[in-house]
Order: C-alpha cells, then structure tokens, then sequence
C-alpha cells in the first residue's frame, strides 16, 4: 500500500483517504492542520470528513502544547460526538443452571469446532460455535477452558467476551469486524502485491510477449514460401517418376501429357509468385504483429485499469498489464504455431485447402476462447473487489481500444503488403482469381 499522503488523500477510495489523513496527522505542523480541516469540511464521505475532524482536533492539540497554533484555527475544532446507540439489555442467567446430559455433549462438541476454527484462521465460525455452546450451556461461562478459547478468539476480556457471545448484536459486530479486518487485511496484502510490479519490471514481459509477436509472424510468413517449394519439387518428382515409367513422355496418353503441361504450367506461375513472398513481406507483418500486440494491450490495460478503479477495484496499471500480458503469451504462441501449420497441411501434406482452414480454425477458436477465459480471471486477480460480473464489463470495455488498434495496424500492414505483391499478382492468370481480387471465372 502507498505511504505517500498527498497521493492518498486525493484518492478516489474512502479508506486510501483516511489512511492519508493517518499520515498527515502524525506530521503535526500547520500545514497538516490545513490539510486535515479542508477534509474535514469538503470530503465527499461522511466517515473521512468525521475522521479528519478528529485528526485535526489531534494536531492542533499538539501544536496549542508547543505554542505554535497561532492564528490557524477561527474556532476551536471539535471533532462531531457520533449518536449513541441504544444500548441492549442483555440477561444472563443469574448463577449456574439446570442442563441436560445431552446438551452439555453438544455444547462441547461446538466448543472443540471453535477451537479447530480459530486455530485455522476462521475466527468469524469460531465466534458463532461459542455462540451457539454458550446458549445451549451457559454455564460454560465458569468453565475455565471456554473463557480461554472465548478470550483468544474474540481478543476480549472475559466479562466483555461472554457478554459478546451471548448478545446476538454484539456477536454480529464482532464477527463483522473480524470479516473487515480479513477484507482489509486482503485488500493491504494485494496491494503489496501490486506495488511490486513497476513500469521498470514489466519491460522484460512485455519484451517476451513482443519477441514471440515478432518471431511468431516473421515464421508463419516465411513458411509459406518454403511450402510453396516443397510442393513444387513434390509435384515435379512426381511428373519425372509418370514420365521414367510410361518410358517417355511421348509414350504418356495424351490426357496425361495435357494434365503434365497444365501442372508445369502451374508450377512455373507458383515460382514466380514464391519469388516475392520472402523477408520484407514477412518483416513487415512481423513488425506490424509486434505493434499491434504490444501497444493494443497496453491501451487494453489502460482502459481497463480505468473500468476496474470505477468500480472499486483496488490495483494498479503496471500489475494489470503485467496479468493481461501474462495471459497471452503461451495462447498467442499456439495461435502463431497453427498459422505456421496451416502451409505444411497444405502443401507440404497435400491436404484439401478447405480442411486445412476448417481444423485450424475450429483449434484457432478454442484458443481465442480459453484465451477470453483466461484474461477475464486475471483481471480479477488484478483488482481486489472485483466479481466475475465486473471483470467481464472490464474486458468488454477495455477490447473496444484494443480491437481497433490491432485493426487499424493489420489495415496500414495490409495497404503495404499488397503494394508489395502487386507484380506476383499480375502474374497469375485472371481464371486463377477470385472475383473480388479481378478474377475472371470461366463460364460454366
């Protein structure tokens, strides 16, 4: 948690804001007092308004014992007496009384659970076991190992323990306050957490997360070509092995020596066009990966981390974009390793075109899916208080800023690309094309 005042005190938490007021308060000069009396009198929330009353009320004490009050104050600060509350009437039974064998059993049975539950850190069961015991046999308040237990798990008294035990308003604030302590005590040790995630420490995942952008591209690019190849000399080795075996190709059926000129035909277009795909297209969609990846879930984190803090959230920017980043890195490694599968099936393998991209795209949505999964939880994880529900709207909201930036980059990468293969496109024959690229389809 941050142990700088100014920074707390302008906070949008109430409870960042009073731990403010804690560390102004200690400073004990007239600035402080300045301070703390512009809180007590402009504060948003009741509770640190009244808790800035009382801290300026201590340091102008302070500073009235030194001598050095001097004109600060207008008027005395008092710091407001809260309402009292009415006071239960609580009636415990005047002595021992009569309880039965079977009752005495269960009370003990539920005062050994206390016990377990307290040792286990579950303070909050250990209060309601006492509880239910102490009704069932209130005379376990004369017994020396209960009022031990009941001491230890409420930190009170003994009179003041049993009182609580037995009062079912005093139970409910000790076990309210038990539950706050744990949820600030959660709250402080996540923040610690966060804290230990700088802007300088996330340089080296955000440099593994851009490396795999880079290299993963650069790869799937550059498998293309070498496909291309591999299915050229397949095809090749195959014309010479139909030609040694029919003894010539003047001996092959003239259907057949048709089918080889068409597929030289075609090898000799496909060689050509391998010539262009090479390392500057493959550079640049590598580049544009890297941009794109690195910069859009940095704004995804920004936006985010925006969202989360609206909502209550308790974290920081650094620690959310240390999560999100986390979250894609092996994902994004298995999209980049289909995407290199996708030429071997192919042309490597011979597989039908269709079904290549329908069993990489079938794994390809998995992926994208555990990977949404995936980045939901670690947003929780990033902001203490936040539900399920919350880090959904947070990752719904913060994909807006990303999924643009990631469009907009592939749309600049694409404009280039495409200059750049514009001659591998002029040479293959119109019929050869899709419609939408000035493709002429043969008549049917």
């Amino acid at each position: 948690m941050s142990t700088d005042p100014a920074k707390l005190i302008r906070s949008s938490n109430p409870r960042d804001r009073a731990n403010g007021i804690k560390l102004v308060a200690r400073r004990k000069d007239e600035r402080a007092l300045r301070i703390l009396m512009q809180l007590a009198q402009n504060d948003e929330d009741a509770n640190v308004r009244q808790f800035a009353k009382k801290g300026a009320a201590y340091v102008a004490k302070k500073l009235e014992e030194a001598g050095q009050l001097g004109d600060v104050l207008d008027e005395p600060i008092t710091a407001e007496a809260e309402p009292e509350e009415e006071e239960e009437e609580i009636l415990l039974p005047e002595g021992e009384v009569e309880v039965s064998e079977r009752n005495i059993q269960r009370a003990s049975s539920y005062v050994s659970a206390a016990f377990d539950q307290n040792m286990n850190g579950q303070k909050e069961k250990a209060i309601q076991s006492l509880s239910k015991a102490l009704q069932i046999n209130p005379n376990l308040r004369f017994d020396g190992y209960f009022t031990s237990v009941a001491t230890s798990v409420t930190g009170l008294g003994v009179d003041e323990a049993i009182i609580t035990l037995y009062s079912d308003k005093k139970r409910k604030g000790a076990v309210d306050k038990v539950k706050e302590g744990k949820t600030a005590a959660s709250a402080a040790e996540h923040m610690q957490e966060a804290e230990k995630h700088t802007w300088g420490t996330l340089v080296l995942d955000l440099g593994i997360l851009g490396t795999i952008a880079f290299l993963g591209m650069l790869f799937a690019v550059l498998m293309l070509p070498f496909g291309i190849s591999s299915r050229i000399s397949n095809v090749e080795n195959q014309i010479a092995t139909s030609i040694e075996q029919a003894g010539g190709e003047s001996e092959l059926a003239p259907e057949t020596q048709d089918n080889i000129a068409l597929a030289r035909e075609n090898i000799e277009i496909l060689r050509q066009v391998n010539s262009f795909i090479g390392f500057p297209v493959a550079a640049v969609l590598a580049f544009s990966s890297l941009v794109g990846v690195v910069v859009g879930l940095i704004a995804f984190g920004a936006t985010g981390h925006a969202v989360a803090k609206a909502m209550g959230g308790e974290g920081t920017l650094p620690y959310m974009i240390y999560n999100v980043v986390g979250a894609y890195q092996v994902p994004l490694l298995i999209i980049y390793v289909l995407m290199m599968l996708l030429p071997v099936l192919i042309f490597m393998l011979g597989m039908n075109p269709r079904w290549a991209l329908m069993i990489v795209a079938f794994v390809l949505a998995l992926v994208v899916l555990f990977l949404s999964f995936r980045v939901n939880g670690r947003i929780r994880k990033a902001y203490f208080g936040i539900n399920t529900i919350n880090s959904s709207v947070v990752y719904f909201v913060a994909g807006i800023p990303y999924s643009l930036i990631v469009f907009g980059v592939a749309f600049v990468a694409g404009v280039i690309v495409s200059g750049m293969l514009a001659p591998a496109l002029d040479l293959i024959p119109p019929e050869y094309l899709p419609a939408f690229m000035g493709g002429e389809q043969p008549p049917a």
